[in-house]
């Protein structure tokens, strides 16, 4: 966690702009650290005179992050190669995870404008984060794409039904790939 010490703010920030602050006094509620949940004006709540929102699940900005979930290293490395020229105007930033279990570990510390995972993967696979990330409020809008060796459609169809918006078999071309990323990142 990034900046964060294993202790938790109590004081509020001068002016009494932080999220719990009432009248320059720190509120008793425990707060998560603020690399967890970046806050954002909006009209959702008040406090202190202030308006906050809940946690954005990501904002898109000019260039791209892409968290790539595969436990092989060799199709991680084939995954981020294809993926970070994506964009004519840049490159995009690739985030890798070797497990599910990982990818939750990278999931609040980062906003995400794709995940790209793998199905079959130890401790938490990929159906099982698609159903993770679909089901939590704060990710449910970034676009999942499964890239898997399960090619039957009974598998296409699960994971589509878990909430993945896109599903590719490998082997695959490269471009392929970057289709079918631009086309989820174009309708995000």
């Amino acid at each position: 966690m990034s900046g964060h010490r294993g202790g938790l703010a109590s004081r509020c920030a001068p002016g009494g702009r932080a999220p719990r602050c009432r009248q320059g006094r720190a509120s008793p509620a425990i707060e998560p650290p603020k690399s967890l949940l970046p806050l954002k004006k909006s009209a959702s709540s008040t406090d202190a005179g202030k308006r906050f929102e809940r946690p954005v699940p990501h904002e898109v900005s000019a260039m791209k992050r892409i968290l790539i979930v595969e436990d092989s290293p060799t199709m991680r490395s084939y995954l981020a190669s294809a993926l970070e020229a994506l964009d004519a105007d840049g490159e995009a930033k690739i985030d890798e995870a070797e497990s599910g279990f990982e990818a939750l570990r990278m999931l609040p510390r980062n906003s995400y404008d794709l995940i790209v995972t793998d199905i079959n993967m130890p401790d938490i696979n990929g159906l099982e984060l698609v159903s993770f990330v679909k089901r939590n409020e704060a990710y449910r809008t970034i676009p999942l794409l499964i890239v898997s060796t399960e090619g039957s459609e009974r598998d296409r169809e699960r994971g589509l039904q878990l909430g993945a918006d896109a599903y590719l078999i490998k082997p695959f071309e490269p471009e392929e790939l970057k289709e079918m990323a631009r086309d989820l990142l174009a309708a995000s």
